[in-house]
């Protein structure tokens, strides 16, 4: 009968071997026969072995764990990197956690220290919170830290970022160029960085942001681009133009706007932030800023790789560029 818990002392009763010969077999070691370790797998396999990574870990003084810390687990962008990062360090016969800290900073903190108390070998968190900072510099001798699409210079770590400024840019371009004066933005917080930026890009064509025209929502989903565009237009201060923080408000700002029976983009031009697979496929196709994901994900894991093998590397910053890419709603 099998047994799902077998370990390698089982293992070389079975065999009536040494349990250093079944380590070593498992492990493809050229010093055990072929014979030998055919028959060694052959048992592992029908008894269902499963190596035990925290005995392995122990015995090299590691916990064979990375840990990813993300603002938001539903997110199609961090749901790509945390599958890029699984999928490399699992080949390293390394296991993922992560974490979510639903944009609070308590959280945040909270998600550190259990990472922390995990002893995992390396931490990558992604959009960092200003006041986690401190606590990850008080850590940094214990474990790598990559920070991932972190907007905020920070020299003590790794960082991978895009240039939000560039793509920013180009969207405000395409607005002006197609004579939109009156601009409107939807974000959760009024100085949230991507809003700061596009609001001092519309300043140097000479366009101001109105208060009425800055909606603030408690979350980046669906029902907040939704509501926020019923507001506008209930109020009666509706813009030309939206631009929104992420892709999921703008979906949301699209749906609003068709049961208004508003046209797009004719009477009202949307721009997202993100481009994720939703995106194309929206029912008038998003206008957005496309992050480079897949590059965002190459450079976080090769930066594991590289402090995995020499913790002592000067911090590194890689700044990567953004695409603007025009579809139907704007």
């Amino acid at each position: 009968m099998q047994n799902r818990y077998i370990d390698i002392i089982e293992i070389a009763k079975i065999a009536n071997v040494h349990p250093s010969t079944v380590s070593r077999a498992l492990n493809n070691n050229s010093r055990i026969s072929e014979k030998t370790r055919n028959l060694i797998q052959q048992i592992a396999l029908e008894y269902g072995y499963v190596p035990d990574s925290a005995a392995r870990g122990l015995s090299q003084r590691k916990s064979m764990i990375i840990g990813v810390i993300v603002s938001d687990i539903s997110n199609s962008f961090y749901a790509h990197i945390i599958s890029a990062i699984e999928n490399a360090m699992n080949a390293q016969d390394y296991d993922v956690i992560v974490s979510s800290s639903h944009f609070d900073a308590d959280a945040e903190a909270r998600c550190i220290r259990t990472m922390i108390s995990r002893r995992v070998d390396a931490l990558v968190i992604c959009n960092p919170t200003p006041s986690s900072i401190p606590l990850l510099e008080s850590v940094r001798d214990r474990f790598p830290i990559i920070l991932c699409d972190s907007v905020r210079p920070c020299s003590s770590f790794d960082r991978i970022y895009v240039d939000e400024s560039f793509g920013i840019s180009c969207a405000v371009s395409h607005l002006v160029a197609q004579g939109h004066t009156k601009i409107g933005t939807i974000s959760d917080i009024s100085d949230a960085p991507r809003i700061h930026v596009f609001q001092e890009k519309l300043r140097e064509h000479g366009i101001e942001v109105p208060p009425e025209y800055h909606l603030l929502s408690d979350d980046f989903d669906y029902p907040s681009g939704y509501r926020s565009v019923y507001q506008l237009y209930e109020q009666g201060c509706l813009p030309t133009a939206l631009f929104c923080i992420r892709d999921n408000v703008a979906i949301g700002a699209l749906r609003a706007a068709y049961e208004l029976n508003l046209s797009i983009p004719d009477q009202l031009s949307i721009i997202g932030y993100d481009d994720g697979q939703i995106a194309e496929y929206a029912f008038s196709p998003l206008t957005t800023i496309h992050q480079p994901v897949e590059q965002i994900a190459a450079n976080v894991v090769q930066c594991i790789l590289d402090r995995l093998q020499n913790a002592d590397l000067p911090p590194k910053e890689i700044c990567l560029i953004p695409e603007f890419i025009v579809r139907q709603s704007a």
